[in-house]
């Protein structure tokens, strides 16, 4: 298996023959992802073997309100919008679910996060998974921030990963 861009893949592989089971990440991944990613809006990442597409995420810079970070007392936060990064999608195709590959593509969206954060400030990880994917997110440490927001700490993925 390998992940690619976006650009890379659109003319490769087939992104209509993907399918999460969830038709709005279908949709995004076969009419948006691309313009997206072509306009600095979100990043996409499809992991590929030989002929398929059986995941993705995106990437997209984010800041967060100072206020709504109440229980992060670790550290002195300033007043302003903290910058956070958005992973904005992240699914699975229904033929390659139950092997482990939402953890791996989580791990390398992750591992992008961290790289990014040498070149630009970023604090927080934040998503707004659907309603059955909380638990996975819950699972790997993602806390509730919101209503629908749940999020990591840079500082908390890095002590995880010993970096």
């Amino acid at each position: 298996m390998k992940l690619v861009s976006i650009k890379d893949a659109r003319n490769k592989f087939s992104l209509k023959a993907f399918d999460c089971g969830n038709r709005d990440l279908n949709i995004f991944l076969y009419n948006f992802a691309y313009a997206n990613d072509r306009n600095g809006i979100g990043k996409t990442y499809v992991l590929v073997n030989k002929n398929t597409i059986c995941g993705f995420f995106t990437l997209a810079s984010s800041q967060i309100k100072r206020a709504t970070l109440i229980g992060e007392s670790d550290t002195k936060l300033p007043r302003y919008p903290i910058p956070a990064i958005r992973l904005a999608r992240l699914a699975v195709d229904k033929r390659w679910q139950k092997r482990g590959l939402g953890a791996y593509l989580l791990k390398e969206a992750l591992i992008k996060i961290i790289n990014a954060s040498n070149v630009v400030g970023i604090y927080l990880i934040v998503v707004e998974p659907k309603s059955d994917a909380i638990g996975f997110y819950e699972k790997y440490g993602f806390k509730h921030l919101d209503d629908k927001t749940y999020y990591l700490t840079l500082k908390t993925v890095k002590a995880a990963i010993n970096i």
